[in-house]
C-alpha cells in the first residue's frame, strides 16, 4: 500500500503497479494509448511518463524471467511434494494449450495452487504428446523429483500420456506408479454418471424446455398438471445431491481426495434408494426395456406416477453402473488420502461395514507405504532367537526405534475423531511435532486434488486474455500472461 501522507511519483514504481494491473485483470497491452487512459493518468501526475504498448510487452517478458527464478526457488524450498492437476484446452483462434496447475502444502501448513506453466502445443494431444508438454512445464521448475499425484479427466489420452510418463520415469530412475498415482477427476466422473441418467429423462426436460421458449407468450395455456411437477420434482431431488457433492469437491484450498471415498458411497447409496427393492437386474438393460413394453401393453395397469417411477428408476439404475464403473478404478492412494484425514481415518471403512478382511489390507498398505517412504527405518519386531540369526547385533540394540515408528500410526488411529468442522491441514500443523513421520506423509498425500477443476478454471482466465479482439496474441505471450497473473494473485503478490 502507498502512504498517501508520504506520496511523490516514481517511474519505476508506476511501471510495476501498472504492469501488474494490465496482467492481473487481463486488460489489452495498448490501453496504455487510449486517450482517455493518457488523460487519466495526467489529471494524477501531469509530468507522468506513459510507456507503450511494445514497452508493457517488454516489461512483462523480463519481470516473467525474474520472477520464475524466484518461483522455482520457493518451489524448491517445498517440505513435501507436489501433486498436479493437468487440462487441454483450444482458444477461440484455436490455439490448442496445456494447462498445468501444481498442488502443495507450504511450511505453514496452507493448501496451495499455482500455475506452473501454460503451454501452447503444435500437436495433436495424443499421450506422447501430453507427456513431453508436461515433463517441460514441471523441468522448468525443477519438480521431477517431486511428483505425487496427476488428476486428470478420463478421456483415454491421458492413459496414454500416464504410461508414457512411466517409460520416462522408469529410464530416468524417477520414482512414479501410474496405477497409483493417476487420479481421475471425481468431478468428470459425476457428470458422466448424471449424463447416462439424463439420457432416460430427455423427453421430459425436453418437454419442459419446449413449452418454455415456444409458449412463452401465453404460458397459461401450457401450465404443467401437478402430476408432472411432481415429476420433475421427482427428478430434481434425485439430481440435486451430485450437484452439492461437485460443489464440495471442486474446492481447491481445502483436502478433496481424503474425502472421495466417501462421497462415492453416498452417492452409490443415494442412487439405490432410488432404485428400491426391483428384481430387475440393475445390469441388465435388456430386461429393464422388456419389462418397460410389458408396463405400456397392461393398458394403464400403472397410473402415470407407477409410470415415471420406473423411468426414474431406470436413470438411477443407468447411474449407478457409470459411478461403479469410475468407482473401481479408485486406487490405494484414495484410501490412505481417507486415512491421513483425522475426522475419517481407518475408522470410516470399519464405521462403515467393510469386510474385517479389507479394512486390514487397507491398513498393511497404509503401513507398507509408511515404512517403504517415511519412516527412517523399517519396523521389525524381533520375536525369538531364531529371527536374530543373520541379523547384526547392532540391529537387535536399535529394534526399538522401529517399534517407535508402528507406535505413530497406531496413537495417531487411537486418536478420537475430529469434527466435521475441523481443519485437517490445521489439525496436522498443531499436531506435526507429535507426528513427525506421519505428518510428511499428510503433506505429501492430503494436497492432492480429487478433480481437476483447478486446471479448467485457469481456462475461464485464459478466455479472458484472449478475446475476439485480442486473438491475436502470440502463444508465448498467452503463456507468460497466464503464469504471471497466477504467481503475483499467490506467491508474489507484494
Amino acid at each position: 500500500m502507498l502512504n498517501e501522507s508520504k506520496w511523490s511519483y516514481d517511474k519505476d514504481i508506476m511501471m510495476k503497479i501498472l504492469i501488474r494491473w494490465i496482467v492481473i485483470h487481463q486488460h489489452s497491452f495498448t490501453i496504455v494509448e487510449e486517450n482517455y487512459f493518457i488523460n487519466f493518468v495526467h489529471s494524477l501526475h501531469p509530468s507522468a511518463k506513459i510507456p507503450s504498448a511494445d514497452t508493457i510487452k517488454n516489461k512483462i517478458m523480463t519481470y516473467y524471467e525474474e520472477d520464475k527464478v524466484k518461483m522455482k526457488a520457493l518451489l524448491k524450498d517445498l517440505p513435501g511434494k507436489v501433486s498436479f492437476t493437468m487440462d487441454c484446452w483450444t482458444s477461440p483462434s484455436t490455439k490448442s494449450f496445456l494447462s498445468i496447475t501444481a498442488h502443495f502444502i507450504n511450511k505453514e501448513w496452507n493448501l496451495q495452487n499455482i500455475i506452473i506453466d501454460f503451454i501452447q502445443t503444435q500437436d495433436s494431444h495424443t499421450g506422447s504428446n501430453i507427456k513431453d508438454a508436461f515433463l517441460l512445464g514441471i523441468s522448468n521448475m525443477s519438480l521431477e523429483s517431486k511428483i505425487m499425484g496427476i488428476t486428470t479427466d478420463n478421456d483415454s489420452n491421458n492413459s496414454t500420456f500416464m504410461t508414457s510418463l512411466s517409460i520416462w520415469a522408469a529410464e530416468n530412475v524417477v520414482n512414479f506408479n501410474k496405477k497409483e498415482q493417476h487420479i481421475r477427476c471425481f468431478a468428470h466422473s459425476i457428470n458422466l454418471s448424471v449424463k447416462e441418467a439424463l439420457s432416460c429423462l430427455d423427453g421430459e426436460i425436453s418437454l419442459a424446455l419446449e413449452y418454455i421458449v415456444f409458449h412463452d407468450k401465453d404460458l397459461k395455456k401450457y401450465t404443467f398438471s401437478e402430476e408432472k411437477w411432481a415429476i420433475f420434482e421427482q427428478i430434481k431431488n434425485f439430481l440435486e445431491i451430485f450437484k452439492e457433492v461437485t460443489v464440495i469437491m471442486s474446492g481447491s484450498h481445502y483436502p478433496t481426495l481424503s474425502l472421495t471415498v466417501p462421497l462415492y458411497n453416498i452417492l452409490i447409496d443415494h442412487v439405490e434408494d432410488v432404485i428400491g427393492n426391483d428384481k430387475e437386474d440393475d445390469d441388465d438393460e435388456d430386461d429393464d426395456e422388456e419389462n418397460e413394453e410389458n408396463n405400456e401393453e397392461n393398458n394403464g395397469e400403472n397410473d402415470d406416477d407407477e409410470k415415471w417411477n420406473q423411468i426414474v428408476k431406470k436413470a438411477a439404475k443407468k447411474c449407478k453402473v457409470k459411478l461403479l464403473e469410475y468407482y473401481n478404478k479408485t486406487n490405494d492412494t484414495y484410501l490412505i488420502s481417507t486415512i491421513l484425514d483425522p475426522r475419517l481415518k481407518l475408522k470410516y471403512y470399519k464405521d462403515h461395514n467393510w469386510e474385517e478382511t479389507l479394512v486390514n489390507t487397507i491398513y498393511q498398505k497404509f503401513v507398507n507405504i509408511y515404512n517403504k517412504f517415511y519412516a527412517s527405518t523399517k519396523p521389525e519386531v524381533l520375536n525369538n532367537t531364531s529371527e536374530i540369526k543373520g541379523k547384526s547385533v547392532m540391529s537387535c540394540v536399535f529394534k526399538w526405534r522401529n517399534i517407535e515408528y508402528i507406535d505413530e500410526i497406531q496413537t495417531y488411529l487411537s486418536l478420537s475423531l475430529m469434527n466435521e468442522e475441523t481443519d485437517p491441514l490445521e489439525w496436522w500443523k498443531v499436531n506435526e511435532s507429535q507426528f513427525p513421520h506421519l505428518s510428511q506423509m499428510a503433506r505429501d498425500y492430503l494436497p492432492i486434488p480429487a478433480t481437476s477443476v483447478p486446471s479448467e478454471q485457469s481456462f475461464s482466465v485464459g478466455k479472458n486474455l484472449i478475446t475476439d479482439k485480442r486473438n491475436c496474441l502470440a502463444g508465448k505471450t498467452i503463456r507468460i500472461c497466464m503464469c504471471l497473473q497466477s504467481w503475483w494473485t499467490t506467491f508474489l503478490s507484494e
